[in-house]
């Protein structure tokens, strides 16, 4: 999803210079993470071994086989309680996001915490039973207004000016997930940039299309 929405965006001829280079900047840290987790489970893996009569018939085998197994079930927990890899991948420090200056939270491999965050998967919620916020988002660039009124119309002013497909979303107020009114989401469901105000909206669309 990084890499095709921004190709899209170069055919569609809204993409700015920087635009494709910011996939390696954002996903190679992503690999390098993922990866971290795959050699520390190998190396657990690598720590069990068995007995020539491992698969005997005899009391003394079949005892070892169940240790054998709650061991394994416990030191494989890891390679697949992987939430956090799964939805908690972020951005941070790419040259197409809007840094709103706070520290990053932590970053665990089998946890997530849903964060309105630049750089961060947007938060699911339902907007009614059957309908997600997903389900709303357009196949460009989305702004979800949580009541900043004419700030969300400078936004989508300011993208239609650089021929950026934007739709806006007014929404109610969500401060439990989304304490700024004004949030930019990027195709592929991570945010661009946040605030209650947008006093230079041609720069913030410029910055999330890498020009």
């Amino acid at each position: 999803m990084n890499l095709c929405w921004k190709i899209a965006a170069v055919h569609q001829r809204w993409a700015g210079a920087r635009l494709i280079e910011s996939y390696e900047v954002e996903r190679r840290p992503m690999g390098v993470r993922n990866s971290q987790l795959g050699v520390r489970c190998a190396r657990v893996m690598d720590g069990w071994t068995v007995p020539p009569d491992f698969e005997a018939s005899s009391a003394h085998a079949h005892a070892f086989r169940q240790a054998f197994g709650v061991r394994i079930m416990e030191e494989d927990r890891p390679q697949y309680l992987t939430v956090g890899i799964q939805l908690g991948e972020r951005y941070e420090g790419s040259p197409v996001i809007w840094p709103d200056g706070s520290p990053a939270p932590p970053d665990t491999w089998d946890s997530y915490t849903p964060v309105a965050r630049p750089g961060a998967r947007a938060p699911h919620f339902w907007l009614s039973p059957g309908r997600a916020l997903y389900d709303e988002l357009g196949k460009g660039l989305t702004a979800l207004d949580f009541g900043a009124g004419e700030d969300a119309e400078a936004l989508a002013t300011a993208a239609a000016g650089r021929g950026v497909p934007l739709k806006v979303l007014h929404l109610e107020p969500r401060a439990d997930l989304y304490p700024s009114k004004l949030v930019l989401v990027r195709p592929d469901q991570h945010i661009a940039w946040c605030g209650d105000a947008a006093p230079d909206a041609p720069a913030i669309i410029d910055r999330v299309r890498g020009a």
